[in-house]
Parts: structure tokens; sequence; C-alpha cells
């Protein structure tokens, strides 16, 4: 028979094994649940327009406090930023377009210190996309701008605007095939103000968001519109009459079309457009013809013309200030005016 007593000595020695054991693997099991013990870095954030590097990591074991490493492609680390245990996003200003910098971020405590693996990235300068023209339009009380630019090879763009002498408000984020021209209407704004456009390219990826630079004159809307003040020709506009199809046969002589007009503030030139288009309710449905121009110090744009029997349909015209900027156009909105109503000199 054998001796209790030994076998209770075995059974007490077991347990307090076993109870080890268990307290072992649940302790070990609490560091390596409470989000790792390492602060790995999982995303970053590249501004190429403010020379910029964001990163963000996962909480470390027990910090007292962060440290950030840094080191350029073949160089040495170096300690860059001590930050408080609570941080866990960091902004690295001090960085150089094209350049790779390579990161770690230290868990630091007492005893043991855990640093993260390296995360590189490398600060891009994604194209500026090309701001080609903005025109305005009226509409009513309000006003409408309708913006169009080159798309690059970029997937996303960020739409900004500046209402007068203010500061740049992103407006509207857009995705686009590449080197395209997108155009982006601008509804519903108060006319008293000029507005100012401008675009940044963006890229996204599952551990890194690009954002490139951007034209900072931007393109300037044109608010004022020229008045016309005397439409004149050469000769009476007496279009002979049609029952039948859409155009009828032009007069023989040329008919000298002379418009006068007042200008407006900060324009390169003025242009004319003609249209032969229904006009319903002050709605336009044709397509407008850019025919002639005249400088900025000229208060005259005058035009040759053979006017046609167009059945059903009003000629009509307006002139527009332009403002040209390198390749950067504005346009502003005009009047419409019928030719119907053209008052002959001679």
């Amino acid at each position: 028979m054998e001796n209790p007593r030994r076998f209770r000595v075995f059974a007490i020695a077991l347990s307090i094994l076993c109870f080890s054991i268990l307290w072992f693997n649940i302790g070990n099991y609490n560091v390596n649940a409470s989000s790792n013990k390492y602060p790995n870095i999982y995303y970053f954030t590249t501004n190429a327009s403010n020379h910029s590097i964001s990163l963000k990591w996962r909480k470390g074991y027990r910090p007292s406090s962060y440290i950030i490493w840094r080191k350029i492609a073949g160089g040495h680390y170096k300690k860059i930023k001590t930050l408080s245990k609570s941080k866990l996003s960091y902004t690295d200003k001090n960085v150089k377009n094209g350049m790779r910098y390579y990161y770690k971020v230290e868990v630091n405590r007492k005893g043991t210190n855990y640093r993260s693996k390296a995360f590189g990235v490398t600060l891009t300068n994604l194209t500026i996309p090309k701001l080609n023209s903005v025109s305005t339009y009226n509409n009513g009380n309000k006003i409408s701008n309708k913006l169009t630019f080159k798309t690059n090879s970029s997937k996303y763009y960020m739409i900004y605007r500046k209402t007068g002498n203010g500061s740049w408000t992103l407006i509207k984020t857009i995705s686009s095939k590449p080197n395209v021209s997108y155009s982006y209407s601008d509804n519903g704004l108060n006319k008293s103000y000029n507005y100012t456009y401008t675009v940044k390219s963006k890229n996204v990826s599952k551990t890194c968001t690009k954002y490139g630079k951007y034209d900072a004159t931007g393109i300037t809307t044109i608010k004022d519109i020229p008045k016309v003040n005397t439409i004149k020709t050469s000769e009476a506009l007496d279009v002979p009459e049609v029952s039948d199809g859409l155009c009828g046969a032009p007069h023989n002589n040329n008919q000298l079309l002379e418009i006068e007009y007042s200008k407006i503030p900060g324009v390169s030139e003025y242009r004319l457009y003609t249209n032969f288009a229904s006009l319903t309710s002050g709605q336009v449905s044709g397509s407008w013809a850019y025919v002639s121009k005249a400088s900025n110090n000229s208060t005259y744009i005058s035009y040759s013309f053979k006017p046609m029997a167009i059945h059903g349909v009003t000629p009509i015209c307006k002139v527009q200030g332009v403002k040209t900027i390198g390749n950067k156009i504005s346009y502003s909105d005009g009047q419409i005016y019928s030719l119907d109503d053209i008052i002959a000199v001679e």
C-alpha cells in the first residue's frame, strides 16, 4: 500500500508546477496581446508641397516614451525625436524631395527597449497638374466657374479654391484617367468676388499616401463683364426669308460688324463670339464661334461677315474679356445681344 503522505506531497508539487506554467503563459499572452511589444510602423504620408513625411505606428508594450530614429539611404541611424507615450504619429519636416529615408520607432521603458523594423519611403515630387483655363458664367444672382486642367499619371486630384485674397480651401477630390483634359464646374458662387483655383496630385497605396506640389499662383477668374455700348453694321442686316430648310443664300457683299464696349480691368484682350442659335428664355442652344479680337487698349471690335438666313433662329453675339498668363487663360462672361436689333450706320 502506497504511503499517503508521499502521495500528498507529489500532488502538491504537481499543482504548483501546473499553476506556474499557467501563470507564465497568461503573462506571456498579455505581453503579446497588448498591441505587441514592438511599435511597428504601418503607414506613411508624404507631402512634396510642404516637404514633410508623416509616420504612424502601433502602440508598443508599456512605453514611458517613444524615440524616433532615422537614416538617409546609405547612412547611419540617428535619433531625431523623443515623444510622449501618448503619441502614435510624427511628422518629419527636415526632408528633401527625391531623397529616400528609413525610420524606426523605439519603445523607451525601464528594462528592455523594443525597436520596430525599418520602414523606408521616398519623398516623391508628383507632377504638378497643368492649369489650362477658367471661364465664368452668370446664372441669375450667382455665377459658375468652369475649370479645365491636364491630368498626369496620378490617380487622384485635389481641387482648391481661394476667394479674393483669402486662403486655399479644398473643395473637391476627384479621380481621373491619366493624361486627359478634365473639366470641373464650381457652381452657386457670389458674383462679387474673383476666385482662384489650383490642383494638387495625390496617390494612395496600402501603406502610403503621397501628395504632390501645386501651382501656388493658380488661375484667377474675371468677375467683370465688358459692357457693350453700340453695335453697328455697314448696311442693314436684312437676311432673305426661307420657308423650308435651315439655311438660305448669303448676301453677295460682306458686312462690317462694329461693336463699341467699355473696358474692364486686368484683361489682356477682348474677343467677339457669334452664334446662330435659337434664343429661348435667355438660353442659348447652339455653339459659340470665336471670330475676332481686339487688344486691351481698344474699345472697338470689328468683324467682316456674310449674314446667312437661318430658319427659326436668331443670330446673336457677345464680347468677352480674356486674360492670358503663360499658358493659363481666364475668360469673363459676356452679355448676349441679338443681331436683329443692329442699327445700320450707312
